[in-house]
C-alpha cells in the first residue's frame, strides 16, 4: 500500500467520489490519472467498489465507495501485506483412483 492509498480511503470514508474529485481533495498533489490507477489497485484487493452514477440522461460517471474491507483497514483491523495461503494438494486418501474418473 502506498501513502496515497490511505488518503484515498480516508476521503472515501467521508463520502463517495469520482477520481477527479479525489485528486482535487488531495490538494492537487496527485493527478486524476494516478488516483484512477490507485483506485483500480484498491478495487483489486476489494478495498473500494466502483459504481456508475447517472449524471444526465445520456451521461454517467464512475464513482467509488469504500468497502467493508477498506473500512476495516482504516480501523487497523486488516493487514494488506498478509499473503493468502494457497491450497495444498489433496491427500492421496481423498483422491479417487484413475479408473473412477474413466482414464
Amino acid at each position: 500500500m502506498e501513502q496515497v492509498d490511505e488518503r484515498i480511503l480516508e476521503r472515501l470514508a467521508e463520502r463517495d467520489r469520482d477520481a477527479w474529485e479525489l485528486a482535487i481533495d488531495l490538494d492537487g498533489a496527485v493527478s486524476a490519472g494516478r488516483v484512477r490507477e490507485r483506485l483500480h489497485v484498491l478495487a483489486d484487493v476489494e478495498f473500494v467498489e466502483p459504481y456508475e452514477r447517472q449524471i444526465t440522461e445520456d451521461r454517467s460517471e464512475k464513482y467509488w465507495s469504500i468497502s467493508t474491507w477498506g473500512t476495516l483497514y482504516l480501523a487497523g483491523e486488516v493487514d494488506p501485506n498478509l499473503d493468502i495461503p494457497t491450497p495444498s494438494p489433496r491427500p492421496s486418501y481423498a483422491t479417487r483412483p484413475g479408473e473412477w474418473a474413466g482414464f
